[in-house]
């Protein structure tokens, strides 16, 4: 079990991962060149600074990247057995992205 303060330091992680990419688009395009590597360098030095935080004040070992585990859709069950559905529209209940191979359930699926 992890303590409070050390979900939140995980949580920060995971947020400043997300954004890092929106960050540095947004710096290019008001500050240019040199503020989007100076941003970078800031969110990189942050994240580092909370690995390290983590590491040798809580003693939780090296963090994995991202900190909170995406969704494998693969792997996910579906909502109801095989047996037991009502598929009578014939259509399939996931859509596989052609660019991108992502699984997503149809809005059928969703009831």
């Amino acid at each position: 079990m992890q303590s409070l303060p050390q979900q939140k330091l995980l949580t920060w992680l995971s947020v400043l991962e997300c954004v890092e990419v929106f960050a540095e688009m947004g710096t290019a395009r008001v500050w240019g060149e040199m503020g989007r590597w100076t941003i970078i360098v800031l969110i990189q030095l942050a994240k580092a600074i909370l690995r390290l935080l983590l590491l040798l004040w809580y003693k939780a070992g090296i963090q994995m990247s991202p900190p909170i585990v995406p969704l494998n859709r693969e792997k996910q069950q579906p909502l109801h057995p095989q047996g037991m559905e009502d598929n009578s529209s014939g259509k399939d209940e996931t859509y596989v992205g052609r660019r991108s191979s992502r699984v997503v359930r149809s809005l059928q699926s969703s009831k």
